[in-house]
């Protein structure tokens, strides 16, 4: 016969297994949004921060636009270059929210669960089809690591890159693509560049899209 102790103890397991669970949930869902954070702040200096010396501009441009900085130690975390065990701190991200037009780093969070771009509208599957797009109108995709790409929709499933950075599409480069997915890949096929005609291109192979925003013309 099977004892009381036998359930508690599955009890303690099962309860223990929903903790882990969540608590990397949670921590998939924090990095998803320090990924976009990072995008907007690289988009706004105008380039990738790769070396010391762009943490050094950063930090300037910081204490001139907000009167803030952050150590070069605490930006090579939130960047992935430095040792991520130490936990980056609310009061970190709170400098970087305000240095590109936050109140602080809720208010970042609060202004990207409005736009669905927090995981729970990854998980319930955010999509813009080309379909129902206009001519003119502008699409914001990033994915990791840093790419940032802003393209136009020309017609029907037809898009121009007009800028990217750190990924393998060039500005004036043509594609044709179906649906945008928020936490998918995104498949573009017939890239044309000039004369030359590529094959297909998968963005955000591993972890999807971590940026999608649609700017109606």
């Amino acid at each position: 016969m099977i004892g009381s102790s036998w359930f508690t103890h599955g009890s303690k397991c099962f309860f223990s297994y929903i903790c882990t669970i969540i608590k990397q949930t949670l921590m998939k869902e924090q990095d998803h949004l320090i990924g976009i954070l990072r995008i907007k702040v690289e988009n706004k200096l105008g380039r990738k921060l790769v070396v010391p010396t762009d943490f050094n501009w950063l930090i300037l441009r910081m204490q001139a636009d907000t009167g803030e900085s952050l150590s070069i130690s605490t930006l090579k975390r939130i960047w992935k270059y430095a040792d991520p065990s130490h936990q980056i701190s609310d009061t970190s991200l709170s400098c970087l929210a305000r240095f590109i037009g936050y109140k602080d780093w809720s208010g970042f969070l609060a202004a990207h669960e409005e736009k669905g771009e927090v995981d729970s509208d990854f998980l319930m599957g955010k999509q813009i089809h080309a379909d129902a797009l206009r001519e003119g109108d502008t699409l914001e995709i990033g994915w990791e690591p840093d790419r940032y790409c802003r393209i136009v929709h020309l017609e029907k499933d037809l898009f121009e890159v007009q800028e990217c950075r750190n990924g393998r599409l060039e500005a004036g480069d043509t594609f044709h693509a179906n649906t945008f997915s928020l936490g998918l890949p995104l498949c573009v096929t017939d890239i044309h560049r000039g004369n030359k005609i590529f094959g297909a291109y998968v963005a955000g192979r591993k972890k999807g899209l971590i940026l999608l925003n649609l700017f109606t013309k």
